[in-house]
């Protein structure tokens, strides 16, 4: 997974001094993304995120100096390049688009949920 976002992110440097590079770039992006698409707003909760899903997380990301803290995604995403990322997440997301824009069906479980599923990436985005 850290192989296929690098290709995408490619462009976006690594504030991190040297010596506080525990965790690599594409695994902190990556497990970002991910807490963010299931509603996480902080960065602690990015930390209970990956704490939770530490074992699934751990098959496609190196997390072998355990799971990032809060301080690590702060001070990340304080010093990142939003430019950088704002360009190299587009073109992501384009892809996604391009992916998965064979079909999406829609659901409305309740007037303030609705599920959305893509039958060609097998995903399924649940907003409320």
């Amino acid at each position: 997974m850290e192989e296929v976002l690098g290709h995408y992110f490619k462009d976006v440097d690594d504030p991190r001094s040297l010596r506080n590079q525990r965790h690599s770039l594409m695994a902190l992006i990556g497990t970002t993304l991910l807490a963010v698409l299931s509603g996480i707003d902080s960065f602690s909760g990015m930390q209970d995120f990956v704490e939770m899903h530490f074992d699934e997380l751990s098959k496609y990301f190196n997390l072998t100096s355990g799971v990032p803290s809060h301080d690590t995604y702060r001070r990340l995403w304080d010093s990142l390049s939003p430019t950088q990322f704002q360009a190299s997440f587009q073109e992501f997301v384009k892809t996604l688009q391009t992916v998965s824009s064979d079909v999406i069906s829609l659901d409305g479980k309740a007037l303030h949920v609705v599920s959305a599923w893509c039958r060609a990436n097998q995903l399924v985005l649940d907003v409320d």
